[in-house]
């Protein structure tokens, strides 16, 4: 039970990371600095991995 205690809220959770990580990588990509294009990629990579989840 425990197990199924910790992962109730698990696609709820990568649902949101999915919202907030394409909304980062939009915003970020706006910006010509390095840093901003870096944390873009991430965002898009980290959006990839949750829907894999939520699939």
């Amino acid at each position: 039970m425990q197990n199924q205690i910790k992962s109730l809220f698990l696609v709820d959770i990568c649902k949101l990371c999915v919202r907030v990580c394409d909304y980062c990588n939009e915003e970020c990509r706006k910006h010509n600095n390095e840093h901003c294009q870096q944390y873009a990629e991430v965002c898009r990579l980290c959006a990839i991995e949750c829907r894999k989840i939520v699939a």
